[in-house]
């Protein structure tokens, strides 16, 4: 265990880019400006804690080439946000998306514009991610990272303007960790993409070759067909809500069930004492739910995946 630590430790030192790194950050301006020094490139603009419909231009020199990206927001009384971003090539062509999600606990947001480098992000927040090439805008840091894939631009300015104050980080790096970012990022994120994409397209060719094997078994093979295409189904449902309550919204999760117990332990109980045991027990009860829950989610997983191993082994030549 020791030595696959200090494997693991070392992978991460090497994978690491080794260059020089600056970040130049200004706390509640309306307006900013920055030039990248001659050993630097600008690749990435953070626009943090700005408030509900609130407006945001952000122009990008990439060394004569003028972008232009505005991000608008609004926010209704439920929490609903919905925010737009325009996006003005440097030709004079415009572009714009738009998304929209529920965040009744979030006071502000955060508009990271060609994330590189690790950024915070808090409770309270909407984090909009804004790719330039491809333009694509996500709220959702994992799809930025591993779906959206972008291209780097390298930008010799920045000049940020706003509605209202907000905080901002510029994030520059020397030639050498800019060689890193434009071939592709560090040595295990393309590692990682190249590895999902093969491990994805063998996963694929198994399933299919396991349809199709079982469904010449003869009398029964298009019901266990149709048997293992409804699990699948049921498994993809299972991880989707997984996904969306314990990670996309994780917070929002737990402050709706802390609510929920607080609220009906305080309307069953009169004294302090009995309204914290019956918190506690409600916790505990959760706790036991939970790992319950996902014991028989790995138990009906592990039982389609010995099911599967079962017939992709009898695929082999006798």
């Amino acid at each position: 265990m020791k030595r696959l630590i200090l494997l693991t430790l070392a992978l991460l030192l090497l994978a690491a880019p080794a260059a020089a790194y600056d970040r130049y950050q200004s706390e509640q301006v309306t307006y900013y400006h920055v030039e990248a020094p001659p050993d630097r490139t600008i690749v990435s603009t953070i626009v943090n804690n700005c408030p509900p419909n609130s407006v945001q231009t952000v122009e990008l020199d990439a060394y004569g080439d003028l972008h232009t990206l505005t991000v608008s927001s609004t926010r209704n009384a439920i929490g609903w946000w919905t925010f737009t971003v325009d996006y003005q090539y440097p030709n004079g062509t415009i572009d714009q998306q738009t998304f929209s999600t529920l965040e009744p606990f979030a006071n502000f947001y955060n508009a990271k514009i060609q994330p590189y480098y690790g950024v915070d992000s808090w409770i309270l927040r909407v984090d909009v991610y804004v790719s330039i090439n491809p333009f694509k805008i996500t709220g959702n840091k994992l799809e930025y990272d591993h779906m959206i894939i972008p291209q780097y631009m390298a930008y010799s300015s920045t000049t940020v303007t706003s509605s209202d104050p907000v905080d901002i980080e510029v994030h520059m790096v020397d030639e050498e960790a800019w060689e890193i970012i434009a071939s592709g990022g560090d040595v295990l994120h393309r590692w990682s993409q190249n590895s999902k994409k093969v491990i994805g397209d063998a996963l694929q060719w198994t399933w299919d070759t396991v349809l199709w094997f079982v469904e010449k078994i003869p009398f029964v093979g298009t019901f266990l067909v149709t048997t293992l295409i409804l699990i699948a189904l049921l498994a993809d449902e299972i991880f989707f809500w997984l996904n969306f309550f314990l990670i996309e919204h994780l917070v929002i999760t737990i402050l709706t069930v802390e609510f929920l117990i607080i609220t009906e332990s305080s309307i069953s109980t009169r004294s302090l004492v009995a309204l914290l045991n019956r918190i506690m027990k409600h916790h505990t009860n959760l706790f036991h739910f939970t790992v319950n829950a996902l014991e028989k989610t790995a138990s009906l997983l592990l039982s389609v995946y010995r099911t599967v191993a079962l017939i992709v082994t009898g695929l082999r030549p006798v």
